[in-house]
């Protein structure tokens, strides 16, 4: 089974080498920060194409951005802070929910704009 990219969506976009400072408070995004931390993996952020980006689950555009954490905040009640840097554009047709994310199965394919850096 492809490895899965967790994806946080956002009414943001995020280029590369962009940093962008985000407020991690909701439960399933404080896990999907610890884990990213943990593993020291990115997390794509995707352009929402409907929905909100607080509460229900949003449809996430089928393009977004790698993200690399660079600087984290904890808070005392479990929020967090954080700085994640663009590190390149991808795209995928295939988007699918997992129990805790939306996610984009891996390889996460670098599109033709960035693929030649």
């Amino acid at each position: 089974m492809a490895e899965l990219l967790p994806l946080f969506p956002l009414t943001t976009v995020l280029f590369p080498e962009m940093l962008l400072p985000l407020h991690i408070f909701e439960p399933r995004y404080r896990l999907l920060v610890r884990r990213c931390m943990d593993e020291d993996r990115p997390f794509g952020v995707v352009l929402i194409r409907s929905g909100q980006e607080v509460g229900a689950t949003a449809e996430p555009h089928g393009i977004g951005t790698e993200a690399k954490i660079m600087a984290f905040s904890p808070l005392s009640d479990g929020r967090s802070y954080i700085v994640v840097r663009g590190v390149a554009f991808a795209t995928s047709r295939n988007r699918r929910a997992t129990a805790c994310w939306n996610a984009l199965p891996s390889p996460w394919r670098p599109t033709a704009s960035t693929s030649s850096r």
